[in-house]
């Protein structure tokens, strides 16, 4: 016999969250990294110091805290041709884990370098979008890299070009940002907004040299992790 009681408890059950709700993270980032090579060893610590400096930073702390859960991956690309360094996701709820990130990035060993294929490393970060327990709705890949995207075709290994990786970031609601090192090439930054970025509130940063990587990685970071502006904002140029 169905009782008010039972009535109750059926109510309270379709209610609650399932398991996979309440794995939920608030935001999924992964930071796409350049590890191509054109980037020398010497700048590839800086990019490393950088991101470990940044998310010891207060004020990317404070983001974080703010921001809830913040699930966080690692991407290092470069050709086509080269396996991919990956960090698996880390969930950041807490400065502690925030602390085991950057401790990582001080503690990681450079394990790949090639072309400047930033379609294929734009690829594996959506890959691990896809393949990650998450149904939060913001989804942002923050790429940083110092160069166009190699042309022309690979022979021997499957290359995903930069428009077609892009396209699939559109379709699944991803968020791309970049942060363009000018440092080679002083009109990285407009290729950035017109072939990379894409998804609401897109930007690009540009930095000019290698020793500044460490002010504007905190400052996209903290754009990027902060709830109530990053869908908001326009463009940044």
């Amino acid at each position: 016999m169905f009782t008010m009681l039972s009535a109750a408890i059926f109510l309270l059950a379709t209610v609650q969250p399932s398991n996979s709700e309440i794995r939920c993270p608030d935001l999924s980032l992964i930071l796409a990294i350049d590890s191509s090579s054109s980037i020398n060893d010497e700048e590839y610590a800086l990019q490393m110091e950088g991101y470990a400096a940044a998310f010891a930073n207060p004020t990317v702390l404070k983001a974080l805290a703010e921001a809830g859960r913040v699930d966080v991956a690692v991407v290092m690309w470069a050709g086509p041709q080269e396996p991919r360094h990956v960090r698996m996701w880390q969930s950041i709820t807490s400065e502690a884990d925030a602390l085991v990130l950057a401790d990582w990035f001080m503690t990681s060993r450079r394990e790949i370098n090639g072309d400047t294929e930033i379609g294929n490393g734009l690829a594996v970060a959506l890959d691990l979008l896809e393949a990650h327990e998450s149904c939060g709705l913001r989804k942002i890949i923050n790429v940083s890299g110092d160069g166009r995207a190699t042309p022309g075709p690979r022979s021997g290994s499957p290359r995903v070009t930069l428009s077609a990786a892009r396209a699939r970031a559109e379709h699944l609601n991803v968020i791309v940002n970049g942060l363009a090192i000018t440092t080679d090439e002083p009109d990285l930054t407009e290729y950035y907004r017109s072939s990379l970025i894409t998804g609401p509130g897109c930007f690009v940063m540009e930095v000019d040299s290698f020793e500044d990587f460490a002010e504007a990685i905190r400052l996209k970071l903290k754009r990027e992790i902060e709830p109530s502006l990053s869908a908001s904002l326009a463009p940044l140029l």
